[in-house]
């Protein structure tokens, strides 16, 4: 007997469809209700989006999606059995549409559509008594179906019971709608990666779910939302951070959508985050790898061409969205497959490997037969005779031939008279017991007698001190027999805590002194770090010449490399000059690059910001703690106006991509620089956690304040902090960040400074401010400009034939002086004419001079000067030196990482340094083809 029942709870604007039908096992009030709760929550598109079908009715332009459908049709599966096994219900349920009918075809045809494979089937559907389940389905699908085709039923009122649940849960879109992120999703589809919204709704569904109502852990749901976002990487072949740092990355846009949904009453929009949100809603939730893109690159199953793709998609998924993905590449995953299984092979005979050596330990505890200097592995002792050890490798692991598990080692019986053992001790900071304890478990490992081994912590001792000398005896003498023949002079100084020991509050001023020259050494040997009485430039001067004469270098020194300070370049007292009188012949200044820029960036910084006297920049601090509440992915660029500037950034931006920094923080200088300017890096955008905000490191100036003004918005500076970060930014991308890009060429030195200064003088007309802080400092360090170091630019990039020959035919022309001036070099009058030409003058010849070379090329055409054995002597001196400081101050870390371990004794540190210099060239790294590289 047919129940007709009328949903009256659903928005009256929703025509109605009747739909009769056969269900076996279907309690009718568990029906109503769900298809009650379809009506409040089903989407379909309005009436404005349709074509007007007023003669015709619905029927090609409704097209319901599959997945709408299939929720609906899993809804009315979904239902309870009650105890009336194969009773006939008929009834009438109304499906929320549009104001137009719904033909009975219409439905028919979306049934029909439902693909078996995509169905998830009945969750809670109970299994009737006469175990029909799937029968009951089908004639339930196919009595849909049938009735759909010509029937419409009459509607009358539905009974009581359902009257009162409709009354208790009311039918609306927004009863599961959530502030700003919409309603929640089963599922995450489509063929790009997931945006953050998709993130959202599927962590809502989980979080509706039954056994999470209550007090879910967000953790928990986190894991599970980024478990179903994964696939969808991998089918992109993008390599995608570990699950933990994924599911904190969408833990942090939960925070922020939990705080603005606090506000949600709100009528208003302050400060926009409420719209940045919503943005960020719909970009892509970004859970790549630091080096994803890397990753792409070193992958040897793709091709070059798959790789670009791969890598265009995933910046195109963090911009624009436009590109889709086609599927899975059937033979990478071939490929890919062939490499797992490979993986497992290994891994299953390496476990086997394991086995087998824990055989061995237990058997050489019984049956030990080696002399005390052989190590050997045993095998698996099954030979109940004795004769394990004769067993041939093939019984215990057959079809491996290959591989042998028994290697037998011969150590000295005084094994720590090793160098590389002491050595290599010495570089790891290791203490005697360490290494006694060390070196003893691994002949012990091998079942070797300790007893028969030279071997004790005072041996140790001895026997690392020993080292230690012979090691800097040997060098220093080696250096000595063949010196470079051109050598440039490095030293920097830094006060270390008890550096011998003595009262742990007191603190002692320790210098670095080093040598750069090619060929042996044109990354520097460290002669020694004295411990001097002061940081005067007289103490610096006697201690480095003290080194010079022991080494015996005194004649080989051509140029003296340091930082710009005082106690270094005074023109009376300071260390260069003291140094250079003492070697009494004259030599090239070349302070730092990098200093000279530290200090010009500082210059700015101060003439914007005020001096910070604390030994941290609180504006790098609060910045430093607000970073991850930070939306990295719409970064403010410069808008730049001016005709000449935009022709800056372009160069500058040309510059930038050629250079390859030799630094992780260099390499974040430029790639934050050429986001500022609007442009994508080669590696793609990545953003570094931020570093050390002290102001020992010059560094961090310019990487916090580019991060400051892009993400100025969302951390509300007033207007002006960022017109000022705007002009900073302004000075660090166009001029500052390529000079320090190019700061380690002396060949280019001579022509940028040049530029540099041109630029700022221009620069006036922009930021008057900036240029002139800038040009006030450049006056005191204008060392690449003086008569002594332009003629380095005829061997640069930078000029063109004719300025070059122009340098050439003046210092032809010029009279080489009796003798050079000796002193801090003068520095010349720049003006926006000035060319480098003007700044030749006697002190010149100083280059050709110390190498000894002729003159005759100069007056040859600039194309002919490579055939010249004089100009190919002087080009290789000059692309040589040393114009940076950097080799002193890697000796100040080795200083200062050795300062308060091994050894308190100042010959033995002395000693200590040198030695772990000479482990460090004998292999750089610790990787096995590195160290099976030593003799």
């Amino acid at each position: 007997m047919a129940q007709l029942y009328k949903v009256d709870c659903l928005p009256s604007d929703h025509a109605p469809i009747s739909i009769e039908f056969k269900v076996p096992d279907i309690n009718i009030d568990s029906l109503y209700r769900r298809a009650r709760h379809l009506g409040g929550h089903t989407s379909v598109r309005s009436q404005e989006e349709r074509d007007p079908m007023s003669k015709t009715g619905i029927t090609s332009d409704l097209k319901p999606s599959d997945d709408e459908f299939k929720c609906f049709y899993e809804d009315l599966m979904n239902v309870p059995t009650d105890d009336l096994a194969d009773e006939c219900r008929d009834t009438s349920i109304t499906i929320p549409v549009l104001d137009d009918p719904i033909f009975p075809a219409e439905v028919s045809a979306q049934i029909r559509r439902i693909k078996a494979d995509k169905a998830c089937g009945p969750d809670d559907l109970l299994k009737p008594a006469n175990k029909s389940r799937d029968t009951s389905q089908d004639n339930f699908t196919m009595a849909v179906s049938k009735e759909l085709r010509g029937r419409k039923v009459d509607i009358s009122e539905p009974p009581p019971a359902v009257q009162r649940q409709a009354s208790r849960r009311p039918a609306t879109r927004s009863a599961t709608e959530t502030f700003l992120i919409g309603y929640p999703s089963s599922s995450i589809s489509g063929s790009q990666l997931p945006t953050n919204r998709q993130a959202f709704q599927y962590f809502l569904h989980l979080q509706s779910l039954p056994e999470n109502t209550g007090n879910p852990k967000h953790q928990d749901l986190a894991n599970e939302t980024v478990e179903a976002i994964i696939p969808f990487w991998q089918m992109a072949r993008i390599k995608t951070m570990t699950k933990y740092n994924a599911a904190q990355h969408f833990m942090t846009l939960h925070k922020k959508h939990r705080d603005l949904a606090r506000n949600k009453g709100r009528t208003g929009d302050p400060g926009g985050k409420r719209s940045a949100f919503v943005l960020e809603l719909d970009s892509l939730f970004d859970i790549g790898a630091s080096d994803a893109i890397q990753e792409i690159e070193r992958n040897r199953l793709l091709s070059r061409e798959k790789k670009d793709k791969d890598i265009r998609l995933y910046q195109d998924q963090k911009t624009e969205r436009k590109a889709h993905m086609s599927g899975h590449d059937k033979i990478f995953e071939s490929r890919s497959q062939q490499q797992a299984e490979r993986a497992a092979r290994l891994q299953q005979r390496e476990e086997q490997d394991m086995n087998l050596s824990q055989n061995f330990y237990n058997f050489s505890a019984a049956t030990q037969r080696r002399t005390a200097a052989d190590v050997s592995t045993w095998a698996d002792p099954t030979d109940s005779e004795g004769n394990a050890e004769d067993m041939d490798y093939q019984q215990l692991r057959p079809g491996c031939s290959h591989h042998q598990d028994t290697v037998t080692l011969t150590f000295p019986r005084r094994v720590m008279e090793c160098v590389d053992i002491c050595s290599t001790a010495d570089r790891l900071g290791l203490t005697d017991n360490q290494v006694t304890a060390l070196v003893s478990v691994t002949l012990k490992a091998g079942g070797a007698d300790l007893d028969k081994f030279v071997i004790s912590t005072s041996t140790t001792r001895r026997n690392r001190m020993l080292t230690r000398y012979h090691i800097s005896q040997e060098y220093m003498a080696a250096f000595s027999e063949d010196p470079p023949k051109y050598a440039a002079l490095h030293w920097d100084g830094k006060m270390l805590r008890d550096v011998l020991g003595n009262d742990p509050g007191t603190t002692s001023e320790t210098l670095a002194v080093l040598v750069s020259g090619p060929p042996a050494y044109p990354e520097g040997k460290l002669l020694g770090v004295p411990v001097i009485d002061s940081s005067t430039g007289t103490a610096q001067a006697e201690a480095s010449m003290d080194l010079l004469e022991a080494w015996g270098l005194t004649g080989v020194i051509t140029a003296l490399v340091f930082d710009t300070t005082a106690s270094n370049s005074g023109v009376h007292r300071g260390a260069a000059k003291l140094l250079e009188q003492q070697l009494e012949r004259k030599v090239f200044y070349l302070a730092c690059r990098q200093h000279i820029l530290e200090v010009l960036v500082g210059a700015v910084w101060e003439n914007l910001f005020g001096k910070v006297k604390s030994p941290e920049n609180p504006w790098f601090k609060h910045f430093k703690d607000v970073w991850t509440d930070l939306t990295t992915d719409n970064p403010t660029t410069l808008s730049i106006r001016q005709k000449w500037l935009n022709k800056k950034k372009k160069e500058c931006k040309e510059i930038l991509r050629s250079e390859k920094p030799p630094r992780a923080d260099y390499r974040e200088m430029a790639e934050l620089t050429l986001i500022v300017l609007g442009d994508t890096p080669p590696r793609g955008i990545h953003w570094s956690r931020p570093g050390a905000i002290h102001q020992a490191r010059w560094m961090a100036r310019n990487l916090y304040s580019m991060k400051m003004f892009m993400f100025a918005e969302q951390l509300e500076y007033d207007e002006e902090t960022v017109v000022k970060l705007e002009r900073l930014n302004l000075f660090l991308g166009l001029f500052y960040t390529p000079m320090w890009m190019s700061s380690t060429l002396a060949a280019d030195a001579p022509a940028n400074d040049l530029q540099f200064m041109k630029d700022m003088m221009k620069f006036k007309r922009t930021d008057p401010e900036i240029a002139q802080a800038v040009l006030q400092k450049l006056e005191n360090h204008k060392w690449y400009l003086t008569q002594e170091v332009v003629p380095f630019a005829l061997f640069g990039s930078r000029l063109s034939d004719k300025e070059k020959q122009d340098i050439a035919a003046k210092l032809h022309a010029t009279e080489k002086p009796d003798s050079f001036r000796r002193g801090k070099p003068m520095f010349p009058q720049v003006t926006a004419k000035t060319t480098l030409a003007d700044l030749v003058g006697p002190e010149s010849h100083l280059l050709l001079d110390t190498l000894g070379i002729e003159y005759d090329w100069l007056l040859q055409p600039v194309a002919t000067w490579p055939r010249s054995d004089d100009y190919s002597k002087a080009l290789e001196y000059v692309s040589n030196v040393k114009v940076v400081n950097d080799i002193a101050e890697r000796g100040v870390k080795m200083m200062t990482d050795f300062a308060n371990i091994i050894t308190i004794d100042s010959q033995q540190k002395q000693y200590l340094l040198q030695t772990v210099e000479y482990n460090r060239e004998r292999f750089d790294s610790f990787k096995k083809q590195t160290l099976k590289k030593l003799l």
